[in-house]
């Protein structure tokens, strides 16, 4: 190998991050930034109305469960 090509290789061996050596920080933070995406998704399902899913339920009943205005009316 010339030394210009052994230049190039090891500088870019230098921008390369190993799997290995991923901060134990982003790991938590990815980590937690999927829990949380799920935990949104499932907020979100929860407050649709369980007969079209397409709206927000805004009609509560007494059983505390509830459907949208638009279900109601049809």
């Amino acid at each position: 190998m010339s030394t210009s090509t052994e230049a190039v290789c090891a500088t870019h061996k230098l921008w390369e991050k190993p799997q290995e050596m991923e901060s134990p920080l982003l790991v938590s933070l990815a980590t937690k930034y999927q829990i949380l995406e799920g935990k949104m998704r499932k907020l979100e399902q929860s407050i649709k109305c369980c007969i079209c899913t397409e709206w927000k339920k805004n009609v509560p009943f007494l059983c505390s469960h509830g459907i949208c205005q638009y279900c109601v009316d049809e």
